[in-house]
């Protein structure tokens, strides 16, 4: 179970690295268009994969933090999806008005024997929702607009109702004022952009999350991973706020934020006249979280065997203890005959002694008088002597006359003294 986990995590990260490398292809304007289709396609094929793997994942190891992992990237790819979708409609629309002119003097035949070109079907997406937070803003806006805003087919009404439903808390309370009209979605939609949409506000607090990102005091793989998401998602909010920041800088951040362990490893694989870029540390910082993973995984099972074997170890334990006592107890040998392992009172030996020196060696062994065994001081369960009914053993039975002529030997309550 545990080598699946891995598996499925490291799954994960090769999806998250996939949807990196195409942001930032996409902000430095280096993709043609038959790039982009077969990158969103191969994209779209890691995402559906991940979306069947995260409930294996949850089941497999329900402490981990995969609900809010899956939330994030399914976030990161509707926004990759929506840019690239958005491009990709624009060359289609630029494509089809140059076809309409030039396919006129075509043959109609010849037309319908093009076939029309495949769409990729991308999967359902979930409503954004957005809570009043500023450094939220953006990437709710840009989801919204490509899921609803941007669709010619709903109506007014229709997209002020999923508007409403994406709100939550502070952004909510906003709309309250309004009536559902069919005039109101843009009124809805401009009041949410004044309030948020304070591009000073929205600048510092996005520098802010990046410059005060949490130190990884642990290392541990939710807080790698963390670190290196925070910040590419602050960064490409920033980018779109037309804020740059270089990478020499992006990279002293992110190396403050590391614990001294990671920062050895990253020294050593740096050269030593060049300096990184941005890229290398996201990329290292992935690799150390899928380790950091692999390391974490391993510890949980073994102590799971460790507890398994202690559990197993003390039962072992308490279990042959009783047996050897009770072992120990009926291996005893006869106190009389000191041969056999037999009760007292079948011994020929013990039998063939006078009365007196029965109950001599009965009370110097201290034996109980009636059932001639150790019982710890237990009350007697034995049956009384058989010849005159008093508490004492019938192979202890001590006739009258005897009794004048000796000491009373056996108490008259029948209780001996034992350790």
């Amino acid at each position: 179970m545990a080598d699946r986990v891995k598996i499925l995590i490291q799954k994960r990260v090769s999806l998250k690295t996939q949807m990196t490398t195409i942001t930032n292809l996409l902000d430095k304007n280096k993709l043609d268009h038959a790039t982009l289709k077969l990158r969103i396609a191969r994209l779209t094929s890691l995402f559906h994969a991940f979306e069947e793997m995260n409930d294996e994942l949850v089941v497999l190891d329900p402490e981990g933090n995969h609900e809010e992992e899956a939330t994030n990237v399914t976030e990161r790819f509707y926004l990759v999806a929506g840019r690239i979708e958005n491009i990709l409609n624009s060359a289609d629309s630029v494509s089809g008005d140059s076809a309409v002119s030039v396919g006129a003097t075509r043959n109609e035949s010849r037309d319908e024997a093009i076939p029309p070109k495949r769409r990729i079907k991308l999967p359902e997406a979930p409503l954004p929702t957005f809570d009043g937070r500023y450094e939220n803003w953006l990437t709710f806006k840009n989801a919204f607009n490509n899921l609803i805003g941007s669709r010619t087919e709903l109506s007014e009404i229709d997209k002020l109702q999923y508007l409403k439903s994406s709100l939550v808390g502070e952004a909510a309370n906003k709309l309250k004022i309004l009536s559902i009209d069919g005039l109101n979605y843009t009124r809805a939609w401009e009041l949410l952009e004044k309030a948020y949409e304070v591009k000073r506000i929205l600048i510092s607090r996005h520098l802010s999350l990046i410059m005060n990102a949490s130190v990884v005091e642990k290392e541990s793989a939710n807080s790698l991973s963390k670190l290196v998401d925070e910040i590419q998602q602050n960064m490409a909010s920033l980018n779109a706020l037309g804020v740059n920041i270089s990478s020499e800088i992006l990279v002293y951040i992110v190396e403050s934020k590391l614990p001294k362990p990671i920062l050895e490893k990253w020294e050593m694989t740096l050269s030593r006249d060049e300096y990184p870029n941005v890229e290398q540390i996201y990329e290292f910082v992935y690799k150390m979280a899928v380790c950091a993973s692999k390391r974490e995984r391993t510890r949980n099972a073994e102590a799971e065997k460790d507890k398994h074997e202690h559990s197993n170890k003390k039962r072992k334990l308490s279990a042959p203890n009783n047996q050897t006592f009770v072992a120990d107890t009926s291996k005893r040998r006869c106190i009389a005959c000191k041969q056999d392992t037999h009760p007292l009172f079948v011994c020929k030996t013990f039998k063939e002694l006078p009365t007196v020196k029965r109950v001599e060696l009965i009370r110097n062994e201290r034996l109980c008088y009636n059932c001639l065994r150790s019982h710890k001081g237990k009350d007697c369960k034995f049956s009384n002597c058989k010849k005159c009914g008093k508490k004492h053993n019938s192979l202890l039975h001590v006739d009258e006359w005897m009794k004048q002529q000796t000491t009373k030997i056996i108490p008259e309550n029948n209780e001996v003294k034992t350790d």
